[in-house]
């Protein structure tokens, strides 16, 4: 039986893990380390703010940027279902890379083995670019996204909506999102910051 613990620390590891992101090379690098996070809408990123950046760079950050949106929707999409099947592998691996791929799918295991699931929605408040690097086919954008989560909420199977961890409604996520096989954008790393 899936038990509130496990349930509450499933949560934590599942609301956060549906962000993540990973390094690059050192190409081309901009730092755009003085902007304000709290001042950066994620649809109105100014000009200023990209300034240092190529036009090839931005296009990178708008496409990470939507692939931090896609994470988000399709993740919850998984963990609300939550069931480790070949179809719920195959939409982690479109929007996961590496080593967070394999977390997330056992994540993902460990959930539907004790009957657990997720439900609701969360959204990204704002981006910030703080690293971009590109070269041909290949692209690493680093990022800082505030996501709010106080919408989603974890069940156990028959039993209803468990007691919820004590977490911050919304959090800083520092995220890379590489450019990957099939010139698809996914997030391969990323840790909880802080709250915003």
């Amino acid at each position: 039986m899936f038990g509130r613990r496990s349930a509450a620390i499933l949560l934590c590891v599942a609301a956060a893990a549906v962000l993540t992101g990973c390094g690059g090379d050192d190409t081309s690098d901009a730092d755009l380390s003085s902007a304000d996070p709290t001042r950066t809408p994620l649809t109105g990123v100014t000009s200023e703010q990209l300034s240092g950046y190529s036009s090839s760079e931005k296009s990178a950050y708008q496409e990470a940027v939507a692939a931090v949106q896609r994470n988000l929707r399709v993740g919850l999409r998984v963990y609300r279902e939550g069931e480790a099947t070949p179809a719920a592998r195959r939409a982690l691996e479109s929007i996961y890379a590496g080593q967070e791929l394999e977390d997330e799918w056992e994540t993902l295991r460990a959930m539907e083995a004790d009957g657990g699931y997720l439900d609701g929605s969360a959204e990204v408040v704002w981006t910030r670019p703080t690293r971009i690097l590109v070269s041909g086919s290949e692209g690493t954008v680093n990022l800082l996204a505030c996501v709010d989560r106080r919408d989603i909420r974890a069940y156990e199977r028959d039993q209803g909506e468990i007691a919820q961890p004590v977490t911050s409604e919304r959090a800083v996520f520092e995220l890379t999102v590489d450019l990957g096989d099939g010139g698809i954008w996914r997030v391969s790393d990323g840790e909880e910051t802080d709250s915003c």
